[in-house]
């Protein structure tokens, strides 16, 4: 873990996310006593638990299906303003859907997508 501190509550939440695997170990202390704790490993595709957690909104983003585009995206293959496109995504009545797509290191989004086709035929030819 990145910090000693809380690192089992840490473990403990990418393990419910499902990205460690747990499993019980028992040990032995001086004082005779025995205690019990937990070992996490990494599932796979990740390599150590650093890279888990570094990866946990990757993880729970959902994945956009293909055809579908964010109007940010758009414009600029487009060379036109998302003013522009979002007036005429208004007037043609489109409704978009919503995936949750991680933004950075600050977490998961909500963001409007919208098929590309429907937006290639507002546009035209150009």
């Amino acid at each position: 873990m990145a910090h000693t501190r809380n690192a089992s509550t840490r473990a403990y939440d990418l393990f419910r996310r499902g990205m460690l695997e747990r499993k019980a170990h028992s040990f032995k202390a001086n004082t005779g006593q025995c205690n019990k704790a937990y070992v996490y490993r990494p599932l796979k595709p990740y390599l150590s638990i650093r890279d888990a957690s570094d990866h946990v909104f990757d993880h729970q983003a959902e994945k956009v299906p293909k055809g579908w585009v964010r109007i940010v995206d758009y414009c600029s293959n487009l060379t036109t303003s998302h003013v522009s496109v979002r007036n005429r995504i208004i007037r043609a009545n489109l409704k978009p859907k919503y995936y949750k797509t991680p933004r950075g290191t600050i977490g998961l989004h909500l963001n409007a997508h919208y098929k590309k086709s429907e937006l290639d035929r507002l546009f035209g030819k150009r």
